[in-house]
């Protein structure tokens, strides 16, 4: 096949393309037709706009010019020639019509709709009115909707929609009584056509326009013939925005109780009657087979009453919502019937839960899974507060449960701001408050808004949150100041429960009086009489009891008013035992009855009683003690004994010594001595019990059983005390054997208690064993013990160590001084030195410190400290042995006249001393010697060694004074055998 020449296929596209161009050129008579044309309109142009610029506008002219402009296409410069004509001649209608034409070709329809308005208006046409009241309200131009409306609804074609949408329209312009007066010109002209929605559009409208009154009897006249449940609803809830409830409910009331009400009135009241919390009359209306669109508020009413059973039947039986589905999952929760909600949630599927984030929190919660509890939590949380009050309340109530303070509060605060809540509300408010502890917060809250909003809700709201809060003077001055009818019922009853409950009995008076004023009903008169009673008025509350219809409650009252009556009424005591008497036959009323009767003192009529209760140990421990006390009282001691006997086994105590007193009286001290034996070896006895128990074995002389309790208490006790008196009961000398029983015990023993064995021990001559109990560095007073028992028994290397830790750890001058009292015994005179030291260091105004550093200075032969810190002691007073020591310090340094005085001052005090001791004689005869009244002092010397001829100290003073006197032969006899 032989392809073609591409040079072929461009020659002959070219010659096609020059064909076709050679058609397309206008032939010559053509173009002379157009160049004419083209130059009439010209001059056209120019003689016509000559005659409009010079003013005029005349039809001729403006038709003219328009009709050249649009046949160029100009159709701008048409319109604005036209809309110059029509300023002037509003009235052309034909002039308004090209006018809309042209600018609707121009696409300005904002003008163009305009223009047809003002032509509607000249010219009125149906079919145009609504095609302008479309694109008015597409629009929203509202006032020229409102004005086409007007035109429509005067004309027979208008239907209660156009009626509808300018009633809308009014109202939305403030103009209520308008918006009312069209709905009813509407209802007027055509009852059939008035549907219920519109007929609930009127009501609202008069409203809001304060024709209230009007509108409550639109309404009551309306309801007969509402069956739907939506529109009674849409009916009533204006009446609920302005506070007008009552009358709302009345209508439901009424329309509910005809035998012939529609299930959707009957679904409708009973919602609003279980709010109201009159779940009982809903449940007798409904009846309890109720079923299609009444079983959801039969449901809710049963729910609401408690009665889960027969609302579970019920539920079985019924398209559940999942609002409901939710009450009975709540429902179920409080009855801990967990595995109940687990079938609930699985039938409803994963997605309820995810929808639900509380719910589920209250799930996972009652499970015992608190993670997921907080994480759903979290997420309900996350959606802000919700307009819901009771889902608000659940919410706070978990995150309080969960230990979320930090959620919860700024939540009930939220709460608490809200404008007049409900008294309800304010209540369980109230209760959410207290259970966080946080009423402080919530008064000051309360105060707040309450000063605020300068309200009657917002003053009542701060009454209930008062009265929680224990503010009950201030509730009772705010009560008394209201005028009583002013006052809520509801918030007054929980007043008055409150202020019973928390003891606030001047405010519970208040309450309940005026409560008792504004409903004079039962629940009101038993309120008043349990605030007279507890305010110690129950002569007054016993007409008010008398009057109430017989409950337990009541009952009990008249019973707590006439034991209250009875001391000062012996016809009160009469009667009530009388009832009492009758009460021991009911066994729920029994126990109740022998308290009565215990407390009237009858003991004729309760004897037999006690007796055999005294025999029960099946008792609640509470009514086991009011028994043993009774028959105490009743000087039956022997009765009480079996019972007593068993109290003080099982709770010790007082009962032991309530026991012991009773075996006493009766002359049974045998057996009261091995009852107590037994118990103060058994294991279970407490520590306390012991101690009391060995008092009174020792008491009564059996001193074996009260070793063997006080070893018991002893051996493991945290009181030093408890070792005090063991070794006491072990007197002066103890036996091989307990000194071992001690040693273990100090073993295992530390602090106090190891200190006051050790130094039990070193009293007892047992210092070895003191020093091997201690197995680990003691502290403290424990350390001290060991250290005296190391200077006992001369371990000096040891000694020497433990004691300058002591020395080191010490932080008090009476630990010090006796620390310092060992060295100086143990002759340890450089630790002694460093007690003194450290005993200055630390309190440097305390003289005795500065007399002690001084005596160890002198034993030291430091001349010039002990000097120094033994003048700061004698500025505050001195004794004997320290001025002594100051004159022998002065003797030293060769001032014998200072010395003197210093003697005569400490041997004048000796010879004032009424008996002297052993030491302060020996200085007498030293200080006799230093004054050269030789005689007396080697008399004294004579008498002292006669006393204690092994006392080598006093040996070599009174050979020194003899050397120093020359009685060589003399100091020969006393240096001598003896």
């Amino acid at each position: 096949m032989t392809r073609a020449s591409p040079h072929l296929v461009v020659l002959l596209l070219i010659s096609f393309a020059l064909g076709l161009s050679l058609l397309l050129v206008p032939r010559a008579g053509e173009m002379g037709l157009i160049e004419f044309r083209a130059a009439r309109i010209e001059r056209a142009q120019r003689t016509f706009q000559a005659r409009w610029d010079s003013g005029e506008r005349s039809s001729e002219v403006v038709s003219t010019l328009c009709k050249i402009a649009v046949e160029r296409g100009d159709v701008d410069r048409a319109i604005e020639i036209m809309q110059i004509y029509v300023r002037d001649h509003g009235r052309d209608v034909e002039a308004l019509r090209l006018l809309a034409k042209w600018q609707r070709q121009a696409q300005r329809l904002d003008d163009w709709l305009v223009t047809m308005r003002d032509i509607s208006r000249l010219a009125p046409n149906p079919e145009l009115d609504r095609q302008l009241l479309d694109e008015f309200q597409s629009r929203d131009m509202v006032v020229e909707a409102r004005e086409t409306l007007l035109r429509i609804v005067q004309r027979a074609d208008a239907t209660p929609n156009d009626f509808e949408d300018l009633a809308r329209i009014e109202a939305a312009q403030g103009n209520l009584p308008a918006a009312a007066q069209t709905l009813g010109r509407l209802r007027q002209r055509d009852p059939a056509a008035s549907r219920p929605f519109l007929t609930v559009l009127e009501v609202d409208m008069r409203i809001d326009a304060g024709d209230v009154d009007g509108a409550i009897a639109l309404a009551r006249a309306a309801m007969p013939r509402i069956s739907a449940y939506g529109d009674a609803l849409a009916l009533v809830e204006p009446f609920d925005r302005i506070g007008r409830k009552a009358i709302a409910d009345e209508m439901l009331d009424a329309r509910a109780a005809k035998p012939d009400a529609p299930a959707g009135i009957l679904a409708l009241w009973a919602e609003r009657a279980i709010e109201a919390k009159r779940t009982q009359v809903v449940i007798d209306r409904l009846g309890v087979q109720a079923s299609g669109e009444l079983a959801p508020p039969l449901l809710r009413a049963l729910l609401r009453a408690g009665r889960f059973d027969e609302a579970l039947s019920i539920a079985g039986k019924t398209e559940l919502s999942d609002d409901l589905v939710e009450d009975l999952v709540r429902a179920a929760l409080d009855r801990n019937a967990l595995p109940l909600v687990q079938a609930l949630l699985t039938k409803r599927g994963e997605g309820f839960q995810v929808d639900r984030p509380l719910l589920a929190g209250e799930v996972a919660f009652a499970e015992g899974r608190l993670d997921a509890a907080r994480t759903w939590l979290a997420r309900a949380a996350e959606a802000g507060p919700s307009p819901d009050i009771d889902n608000e309340f659940a919410l706070i109530d978990l995150a309080l449960r969960l230990g979320d303070r930090a959620l919860a509060m700024p939540r009930l605060a939220a709460i608490a701001e809200r404008a007049a809540l409900p008294d309800g509300l304010v209540i369980e408010l109230a209760t959410l408050f207290d259970e966080a502890k946080r009423m402080p917060v919530a008064l000051a809250l309360f105060e707040r808004v309450r000063r605020t909003r300068n309200d009657a809700d917002a003053a009542r709201a701060w009454s209930i949150i008062a009265t929680w809060a224990g503010e009950g003077d201030a509730v009772r001055a705010w009560l008394d100041a209201q005028p009583v009818q002013q006052l809520h019922v509801e918030a007054l009853a929980a007043i008055a429960g409150r202020a019973l409950d928390s003891n606030q009995k001047a405010l519970a008076l208040t309450a309940s009086e005026k409560l008792l004023l504004l409903r004079p009903d039962d629940a009101s008169r038993s309120t008043r009489a349990a605030a007279l009673l507890v305010s110690g008025r129950a002569a007054e509350a016993l007409p008010l009891l008398d009057a109430l219809p017989a409950s337990r409650e009541r009952d009990q009252l008249l019973r707590d008013a006439l034991l209250s009556v009875a001391p000062r009424d012996a016809a009160a005591a009469t009667r009530l035992a009388g009832l009492l008497q009758a009460d021991l036959q009911d066994p729920a009323r029994r126990d109740t009855a022998i308290a009565g009767l215990i407390d009237l003192k009858r003991w004729d009529l309760v004897l037999t009683q006690l007796d055999q209760l005294a025999l029960r140990t099946d008792l609640p421990p509470e009514v086991q003690h009011r028994v043993a006390y009774a028959l105490l009282e009743a000087g039956e001691g022997m009765r009480a004994a079996p019972l007593l006997r068993r109290l003080a086994t099982i709770e010790g105590g007082s009962w032991y010594d309530a026991f012991a007193d009773a075996m006493t009286k009766a002359g049974r001290v045998g057996e009261l001595d091995k009852f107590e034996a037994e118990r103060v070896a058994a294991n279970d006895t407490r520590d306390a019990d012991r101690r009391g128990l060995v008092a009174r074995l020792l008491e009564r002389g059996n001193k074996r059983s009260a070793e063997t309790g006080l070893r018991r208490v002893a051996s493991s006790t945290t009181d030093p005390n408890d070792v005090e008196q063991l070794f006491f009961v072990w007197g002066p000398r103890p036996t091989t054997e307990q000194l071992a029983f001690a040693e273990q015990a100090a073993r295992r023993a530390s602090g106090d208690v190891q200190a006051a064995w050790l130094e039990r021990l070193n009293d007892a001559g047992a210092a070895r064993r003191s020093v091997a109990a201690v197995t680990a560095p003691p502290r403290d007073r424990a350390l001290d013990a060991y250290v005296q028992a190391l200077a006992q028994i001369r371990d000096r290397a040891t000694l020497r160590t433990e004691l300058a830790r002591a020395i080191g750890d010490a932080r008090d001058p009476a630990r010090l001084h006796r620390l310092l009292d060992v060295a100086r015994q143990a002759n340890e005179l450089n630790l002694a030195r460093r007690a003194a030291d450290r005993w200055v260091a630390l309190a440097p105004t305390d003289p005795r410190g500065q007399r002690e550093l001084g005596m160890i200075a002198f034993e030291q032969e430091d001349w010039t400290n002990s000097r120094a810190a033994l003048e700061r002691w004698h500025a505050t007073g001195g004794d004997f042995e320290s001025e002594e020591f100051y004159a022998e310090i002065l003797q030293r340094q060769r001032d014998t006249d200072g010395a003197r005085p210093w003697y005569r001052k400490s041997l004048a005090r000796i010879e004032a001393m009424t008996k002297p001791d052993y030491r302060a004689r020996v200085v007498q005869a030293h200080l006799l010697h230093r004054l050269q009244r030789d005689d007396e002092a080697d008399r004294l010397y004579r008498d002292l060694l006669a006393q204690r001829p092994d006392d080598k100290d006093l040996r070599a003073d009174y050979l020194q004074m003899l050397l120093e006197l020359g009685q060589l032969d003399r100091a020969r006899a006393v240096a001598g055998p003896r």
